[in-house]
C-alpha cells in the first residue's frame, strides 16, 4: 500500500423532527467546526470496477469521480459517514462512504463524491 492521502472521517448526528422527517449533521458545516471522529492516511485511486465488482458492491454503476480507499485494518469507518480526503499534490474533497469491506491484511471503501461540497 502506498499511502498517498490523508484521510479525516465524519460521523453524521442524525435527528428527526416532529413531522418524523429524519436529517444528518455534519460537524465540518457547524461553527465552530467540530473535529472528526478520526484521522489515518491512506492508499487513494480513481475506482475502475468491472461490472461484477460494482455487483459485489451492490450496484450497477456508480458516479465517474468515485474513489477506492485502501487503509490498515484496524481503522473502521461505517457506511453512511464522510470522509475527506487530501491527496498528495493538496487537492481536497468530501466522499460519502458507500461501502466497507474488511480483510485481514487491508480494509476497503467505496467513496462517492458528494456534490457541491
Amino acid at each position: 500500500m502506498i499511502l498517498n492521502a490523508s484521510v479525516a472521517i465524519y460521523v453524521p448526528t442524525v435527528t428527526k423532527n416532529s413531522a418524523g422527517t429524519v436529517t444528518k449533521a455534519w460537524g465540518y458545516k457547524h461553527t465552530p467546526k467540530l473535529n472528526p471522529a478520526f484521522m489515518f492516511d491512506a492508499d487513494v485511486h480513481p475506482a475502475s470496477l468491472s461490472a461484477m465488482k460494482l455487483a459485489e458492491w451492490g450496484y450497477d454503476s456508480i458516479p465517474s469521480d468515485t474513489k477506492l480507499l485502501f487503509a490498515d485494518p484496524s481503522i473502521s469507518a461505517a457506511k453512511g459517514s464522510r470522509a475527506y480526503v487530501t491527496d498528495y499534490t493538496g487537492a481536497s474533497a468530501y466522499y460519502d462512504i458507500m461501502g466497507v469491506n474488511a480483510w485481514p491484511r487491508h480494509v476497503e471503501m467505496l467513496l462517492f463524491p458528494v456534490q457541491g461540497e
